[in-house]
């Protein structure tokens, strides 16, 4: 099985996609093809060389061992989903030189003067995060399935459906009383 290539050329559309074995890649040439890596479900070590000008659509779509990836300051396109299903995501590192995509410190991909946040890495331990001032534009499937984002929600949810099943309860046993409130206090 595949576990590890370099490639020295620009890559084709899904020309590795369903690659399940494959582990580590180190890209070359010129472009990063659709669908090229997508559904590499154990890979987790990406290295995109310098040269790289575009990632394509869905590059590396359902890619789940992915963990960090960093881009190189030749990129000029990074198109839309191609980072897509990448549930183990904690970060993405742009070159500081380039002229077209940046990062903040928790790993998000911006366009370079942050106006445009295109991925928030979905894996990321953060259990918030504030979109910063002058951001005009979210991209496409940006916090898609960030889970520790969408934890705190499903936990208010939870907890209020919790609270409800409290009140019918109390309301079981007290008949005749009625409960008006019951206030949880923030745990953060």
């Amino acid at each position: 099985a595949l576990k590890s290539i370099a490639i020295p050329c620009g890559i084709g559309e899904s020309a590795f996609s369903d690659c399940t074995k494959l582990e580590n890649i180190t890209v070359s040439g010129n472009s990063i093809g659709k669908r090229a890596f997508a559904n590499c479900k154990n890979l987790k070590n990406v290295t995109i060389s310098d040269g790289v000008n575009l990632i394509n659509v869905y590059a590396f779509e359902n890619c789940s061992g992915l963990e960090n990836v960093t881009i190189p300051e030749s990129v000029a396109l990074i198109d839309y989903g191609a980072f897509f299903g990448c549930t183990a995501l904690q970060s993405i590192t742009v070159d500081e030189n380039n002229t077209n995509y940046s990062n903040d410190i928790y790993g998000v991909l911006f366009n370079k003067d942050k106006t445009t946040l295109i991925q928030y890495p979905v894996a990321n331990t953060a259990t918030s995060y504030e979109i910063p001032d002058g951001v005009t534009t979210i991209g496409c499937y940006a916090f898609k399935n960030s889970s520790n984002l969408l934890g705190r929600r499903r936990e208010i949810e939870e907890l209020q459906s919790l609270i409800e099943d409290i009140k019918s309860q109390i309301g079981d046993i007290n008949k005749g009383m009625e409960v008006e409130a019951i206030e949880v206090a923030d745990a953060s």
